[in-house]
């Protein structure tokens, strides 16, 4: 059984400024003025070095890392760049431009594009580089697939190699797939209904070296039938953007074999789809970063919870999950930076359970806030469970996680994480891990809290029982241990006195002893209470 990867085919048509604009979308990039209009094609891409070489050359775009927007010297940059006849520049602001930036870009020719400032440089450069040297598709038909409309490129595809055709990310996750009347087959039934590739078929794909080609290779790959498993025919390609993979584009063989230009198609159509997928991560990055300083915001009582509402789709009074995350190895110096990573596992982690969702570090811990959904309380557990087993095994980590749901919604996001906190503070107290729920700890949650009022007011903890610990210490009496076992045990003298491991009529002496010593009235409810809250701070 082999895999034959197709013959290589080279050549694109240079894109213009408008396609490339196209390409970022308006939510990463904003044209502010192209004076030579958007037919102009744009060439290398270059970035800015105030200290010399690379300069641009005609047609480039210059990448002004380090240029502030408000300095003079940026229409230094621009008038230099209409000198060498580049094409336009491109800075990062969050404001409108300066009018004489502006007015000097108009009068030399020079198009000024602007990126937010928290985007990456790095996204924003491979991004242009993908979309630069992609040429149209005559064979898939880019106006039917608009840039962020994957499943529109999947049918598209699918009616120009007459296959069904899926488009997977790069851990094998279904993305889109096509809907046209093309015969599908066990495999594309069970990965479309799942969203991912069953495991059985990966296996037996990663044996047959499929994806081995796939991260080595821009080509199309030809997949052979699988009898055994009822897998059709496939021709397979990477999606691919800088060296960086993206994913992938399968389409099974329908009724007859695929056409000679089948393989053509799809390297065209694994183009376009880098510009798709690149164009929503990076989109989504800046979301998922923006969303995440905002909940930390909230979080630390900085700005009003009701501001997560639009990140997360829902009204301000609608039911939310909060679930923290914390490493169990705490004092490791890495566990901040871990964190973070936590927090970015847990999104994708709520992607795969297509879950809205907030998430960001603060501190040691990271945090997630989910919109609730009508299983309540038991729902919220077997969410937390999964999200945990899956942070853990992903990032070969051992972690604590504490959850909490709550039908009043974000008004209450602040009060919630302090009892989440609260309950990785009582699992972290005994040493553990796992996951809980807040009401499984609660008790131990409101001895905590009373705990941290006695080291506030120390008189809480004085009185009686000091008197029999005091005695204890002194004249190695067990009178506190055995109230403990009285109180704990209900006031069954029996069952007390075999939790301490003495005849009842001597556990009875004991008790009337300590009762005399201290004054202490067991059969007062209040002096029973207070006794009991008091033997817990002392020794938990």
């Amino acid at each position: 059984m082999t895999v034959q990867e197709a013959a290589p085919q080279t050549g694109a048509a240079p894109v213009t400024l408008g396609a490339v604009v196209d390409a970022l979308g308006s939510g990463l990039m904003r044209l502010v003025v192209a004076p030579r209009g958007l037919d102009v094609p744009v060439g290398e891409l270059v970035v800015h070095d105030p200290l010399g070489d690379p300069a641009p050359r005609p047609d480039d775009l210059l990448l002004a890392v380090g240029v502030d927007a408000a300095r003079p010297s940026a229409i230094d940059v621009v008038t230099g760049c209409a000198a060498r006849g580049a094409v336009g520049v491109l800075l990062k602001d969050d404001g409108e431009l300066p009018a004489s930036l502006v007015a000097a870009a108009e009068a030399h020719g020079i198009a000024l594009l602007i990126a937010p400032r928290d985007a990456a440089w790095g996204q924003l450069h491979t991004l242009l580089r993908t979309a630069r040297s992609v040429s149209a598709p005559r064979g898939v038909g880019s106006q039917a697939a608009p840039l962020g409309d994957l499943f529109g490129l999947a049918d598209a595809l699918a009616s120009a190699v007459g296959g069904a055709v899926s488009i997977e990310d790069e851990r094998s996750a279904v993305l889109a797939y096509s809907t046209g009347p093309h015969p599908t087959d066990d495999a594309r039934r069970a990965a479309i209904l799942g969203r991912r590739v069953p495991q059985e078929w990966l296996d037996r794909l990663q044996d047959m070296g499929v994806f081995r080609h796939l991260v080595s290779s821009d080509e199309v790959v030809h997949v052979p039938p699988l009898d055994a498993l009822a897998y059709a025919p496939r021709l397979v390609i990477g999606v691919r953007a800088g060296g960086e993979a993206l994913g992938s584009i399968w389409v099974q063989e329908g009724d007859r074999p695929f056409g000679p230009d089948a393989d053509k198609a799809l390297r065209e159509a694994a183009s376009l789809a880098a510009l798709h997928l690149l164009r929503a991560r990076s989109g989504e990055d800046l979301e998922r970063r923006r969303s995440g300083d905002q909940l930390r915001a909230v979080l630390e009582a900085r700005l009003p919870a009701n501001l997560l509402a639009e990140s997360l789709q829902v009204r301000a009074d609608a039911p939310v999950v909060v679930l923290g995350v914390e490493l169990v190895e705490a004092d490791d110096p890495e566990s901040g930076v871990l964190a973070d990573r936590v927090a970015d596992f847990l999104v994708f982690s709520c992607a795969a359970f297509r879950r809205r969702v907030v998430a960001s570090a603060v501190g040691r811990t990271a945090y997630a806030v989910l919109p609730g959904r009508a299983g309540g309380t038991a729902e919220a557990r077997q969410l937390a469970d999964d999200l945990a087993a899956r942070v853990s095994a992903g990032l070969r980590v051992e972690v604590r996680a504490a959850v909490v749901d709550e039908v009043a919604g974000l008004v209450r996001l602040p009060d919630l994480r302090a009892e989440v906190d609260l309950a990785l503070r009582v699992l972290r107290s005994r040493g553990t891990g796992g996951c809980v729920h807040v009401d499984d700890v609660r008790p131990a949650s409101v001895l905590l809290q009373l705990a941290d009022l006695a080291v506030e007011r120390p008189g809480l903890l004085s009185g009686k029982v000091r008197l029999l610990e005091d005695s204890d210490r002194k004249r190695s009496t067990t009178y506190v241990p055995t109230l403990r076992a009285f109180l704990d045990c209900f006031g069954d003298v029996r069952a007390a006195a075999d939790a301490v491991g003495v005849h009842p009529n001597t556990f009875r002496y004991r008790l009337r002893r300590l009762s005399e010593l201290a004054d202490l009235d067991l059969d007062d409810s209040e002096q029973r209470l207070v006794a009991q809250l008091q033997l817990h701070l002392l020794a938990p």
